[in-house]
């Protein structure tokens, strides 16, 4: 074999080895972004709200003229003397242009797992309701409510009815009373208060 023939067959095997290494790099199938935390998390002011609908997340976004939204995580400290006792309870909710994200959390408010599973009107037409999760969209009007077939869960990391704060997660399932569909709420994370 002369000089000539070797350095021909030197450059087709590198051509080959480039190939394989291009063919072997480009099958490589692109990984779907991971969304982190920021990513789908509201903060206003001390309060973080954030969620995925149907897989998809769901970032608050919209803010009423009266200042109410994108996200509001109030504590509420009931007493009426001689008529209700007193009781600490959260009434979360997050607007989204035509859509709101709402979750009840009735007392007591300490760490630990809140069941979403009754079957209630949500507050305020009931005014001391079982906790639920709920997600409306007005319009079309469609209203997503967990109940005793279709469930799911709000974990309480931490609460302090003394500073007012509260943290945690949740994942329901939820249906439309009127056309049985179903949307699933996962990731859910909410805090208020809480500099850490």
């Amino acid at each position: 074999m002369n000089i000539i023939q070797k350095i021909i067959k030197l450059q087709n095997s590198a051509v080959v080895i480039m190939l394989l290494v291009f063919g072997i790099t480009s099958c490589k199938k692109d990984n779907p972004k991971i969304l982190g935390p920021e990513d789908y998390r509201v903060t206003k002011g001390n309060q973080t709200f954030g969620a995925y609908i149907n897989g998809q997340p769901w970032v608050p976004n919209y803010q009423s003229s009266s200042g109410y939204g994108p996200i509001d995580i109030p504590m509420f400290d009931s007493y009426l003397p001689g008529f209700l006792p007193h009781y600490n309870y959260v009434w979360a909710t997050a607007l989204k242009s035509n859509q709101e994200l709402t979750f009840y959390i009735p007392p007591p408010l300490k760490p630990g797992r809140v069941l979403l599973n009754s079957i209630t009107q949500p507050k305020p037409y009931e005014v001391r309701p079982p906790a639920y999760g709920m997600y409306e969209i007005s319009t079309p009007n469609k209203r997503y409510m967990t109940n005793a077939n279709v469930t799911g869960y709000i974990d309480i990391i931490r609460a302090d009815t003394i500073t007012r704060s509260i943290e945690g997660t949740f994942e329901f399932e939820a249906i439309d009373a009127v056309t049985n569909e179903k949307v699933k709420i996962t990731n859910g994370y909410f805090k208020k208060g809480f500099s850490k």
